[in-house]
């Protein structure tokens, strides 16, 4: 619980401390999947961020720490939703679609599934697409830290789309909505 609180502060200094207990925990329970899910987050947000030290080896551990969440709970669109993470981050496209619709299959109520499925429909050129899952995630879930990135990648959509003025209302949105200090 620390190391999720942590997480949450979504400051480079809090995402140490984060790494800190959340290792703590696997060491304590290595079958506990959401602390593997937590730490495969937090080293996936640490690479987008730009606040790796070490971006090779945050890729290595991130995808095993995710690959190990999804073997030891199956069930948990959490732990899908890590191993979606680490599939867009090398470039494995069709694999994160997959890993975001099992997501959400697993969970209708699963917001991050949603934001998931609209963000990898945006890599994958289909920007109409794309809009009605993040908008539906920032439904499920209006008060999640990290909704302004969310609000920025449904500017994005509209921006591929040549509609600028919607692209620069949730471009505005965005940070506004931030609930954690940059």
């Amino acid at each position: 619980m620390r190391g999720i609180w942590h997480f949450n502060q979504f400051t480079p200094q809090d995402m140490g401390q984060a790494d800190t207990w959340l290792r703590r925990s696997i060491q304590t329970d290595p079958a506990f999947a959401q602390a593997h899910m937590m730490l495969a987050r937090l080293l996936s947000t640490r690479i987008w961020w730009g606040w790796s030290q070490n971006i090779d080896q945050d890729l290595t551990d991130g995808y095993l720490a995710a690959a190990h969440a999804a073997t030891l709970d199956e069930r948990d669109p959490y732990c899908q939703y890590a191993l979606f993470l680490f599939s867009i981050l090398t470039r494995r496209h069709h694999q994160a679609l997959a890993q975001a619709q099992r997501s959400i299959d697993l969970s209708s109520n699963f917001s991050l599934g949603y934001f998931a499925l609209g963000w990898i429909r945006i890599y994958i050129g289909h920007f109409p697409e794309a809009i009605d899952p993040i908008l539906r995630c920032q439904r499920l879930n209006p008060n999640d830290p990290q909704s302004g990135a969310h609000l920025a990648i449904v500017g994005l959509a509209y921006y591929h789309q040549g509609d600028y003025e919607a692209a620069l209302r949730y471009a505005e949105r965005g940070p506004r909505s931030r609930r954690h200090p940059l």
